[in-house]
């Protein structure tokens, strides 16, 4: 397994706007809402960022991933909390019907995905469910992952997991018509900075956007996701659509899929 993906990963310590905090948080706030006392594995995790959120809910989570960096800045985080495997996508190293989700955000673009659903559907016990998310490539303005492997539009999806025997609803977030999310006003702060008035991370991220523009303002991603970067996400529309005919409006794709 010498693969790497560390060149397409979301790592901590880079810096982000807050349209792509958004679009990290509400990957793992929306699966979060799945997996009320099951037993996950999140394939792909990288460094972990939203491992913490699933936990939550979770009755075990496992973070797994192929990129060796990745799983050694994850273990260096989260020590004794959660467990790691490093991993190939298309070899779980897991029992037949010994879990009760996957979730798979943003990184069915890089795999064999045929193959991965065989394995899920090996792994998972009956009606478990396999949750995915991915950009949306039927936008005008998509542009492709430099190291990715395939896109599918959502009935591309659909088909593949009817194929391997997966029964799935979508759901479209995000707009295109949009562009990148505005922060809400509903944030509460935390710490202090010059003049007694308090900032946290987001609240900082406020300021920098009245100062110098949305574009222009930036944070650093940290380790781990918390509350108050889960709060952007939280009021983030989530819409069923179909599964028969390209989606066009929405920037990020969800599927929540049932073994059958």
């Amino acid at each position: 397994m010498s693969t790497s993906f560390v060149s397409e990963t979301e790592l901590p310590g880079r810096k982000i706007n807050l349209d792509t905090l958004q679009i990290i948080a509400h990957r793992y706030y929306w699966a979060s809402e799945l997996v009320h006392g099951k037993d996950v594995l999140e394939v792909g995790c990288g460094p972990g960022l939203g491992l913490g959120w699933l936990s939550r809910n979770a009755k075990r989570t496992i973070g797994g991933d192929i990129t060796e960096e990745s799983i050694a800045l994850a273990k260096e985080h989260y020590g004794p909390r959660m467990e790691f495997v490093r991993m190939d996508a298309h070899k779980l190293p897991f029992k037949d019907n010994s879990l009760d989700a996957v979730v798979c955000l943003a990184a069915i673009i890089y795999m064999d995905l045929p193959a991965f659903l065989d394995e899920c559907h090996r792994a998972l016990r009956t009606d478990s469910i396999l949750v995915i998310n991915t950009p949306n490539k039927d936008l005008p303005s998509f542009r492709p992952s430099r190291l990715s492997r395939k896109y599918y539009s959502v009935p591309e999806l659909y088909l593949l997991l009817n194929q391997h025997h997966f029964d799935a609803n979508f759901f479209g977030a995000f707009p295109a018509t949009q562009g990148p999310t505005k922060i809400r006003s509903r944030f509460l702060f935390s710490g202090k900075i010059a003049g007694g008035k308090a900032f946290g991370f987001l609240g900082l991220y406020k300021l920098g956007e009245r100062l110098t523009g949305f574009q222009a303002a930036s944070m650093t991603l940290r380790k781990e996701l918390r509350e108050e970067e889960m709060r952007s996400a939280k009021n983030i529309q989530v819409t069923p659509i179909r599964f028969d005919s390209p989606d066009i409006r929405h920037r990020i794709v969800y599927a929540v899929a049932h073994a059958r």
